[in-house]
Formats: C-alpha cells, sequence, structure tokens
C-alpha cells in the first residue's frame, strides 16, 4: 500500500515528545519512495529537519501547497527522494541506535 503514496507527513501528539517518542515512519517513507514532511510540533528540536527546512511544515494549508510545488517540479521530487535515501545510514536501522537513545548500554 505504501507504494501507491507519493506524500506523507510525520506527526504525533505533543505528548510523544515528552516521552521521548521515536518513530520509524521517516525511514519507511524513504524505504517506499515518499516525500517526508514533517510537522513542526513533532520535531521542535529539528532532528528530523532543519529549522529552515522546506519539507517542515506547522499547518494543513502550507502541506498542500508545498505538495502541489513537488507535484508540479518532478526534479524536485526525486531530489528529495535521493536526500532522504541518504540520511539513511547503517548506525540509523541497526537497533543499537535506538536503543542508545531509550538509555541502554549506560557504562
Amino acid at each position: 500500500m505504501l507504494d501507491r503514496v507519493r506524500f506523507s507527513i510525520t506527526i504525533a501528539d505533543e505528548e510523544y515528545n515528552r516521552n521521548h517518542f521515536i518513530t520509524p515512519r521517516p525511514y519507511e517513507h524513504a524505504h517506499h519512495n515518499i516525500i517526508n514532511f514533517v510537522d513542526d510540533k513533532f520535531d521542535p528540536d529539528y532532528h528530523l529537519e532543519p529549522c529552515d527546512s522546506f519539507y517542515r511544515v506547522g499547518y494543513w494549508e502550507e502541506l498542500q501547497n508545498k505538495m502541489k510545488i513537488i507535484r508540479d517540479n518532478q526534479e524536485l521530487q526525486q531530489l528529495r527522494l535521493l536526500e532522504q535515501r541518504t540520511r539513511i545510514l547503517p548506525q540509523f536501522i541497526n537497533g543499537n541506535y535506538v536503543y542508545e537513545k531509550l538509555g541502554g548500554n549506560k557504562k
């Protein structure tokens, strides 16, 4: 089903931030060639996208406008997909990164 989607957003309740919630969604999007947008409230510390990133959104209309820009520009879409793929580094997806973020491996 994901292979038929062109755009999606990583969004969660602000409570998730307080609980240090980690989502695999950006990696799933990259794997399935889905343009990933990030909700400002979900990523207040700019871990997924820099503060000035085109792919950060704060409200629905902004998301719609940016999706239209990408739909109208195939080159921009391909650049974004490539950029997302380059962010998937082995150390982020082998399990150790998440384990350490959850407080494991403390000496």
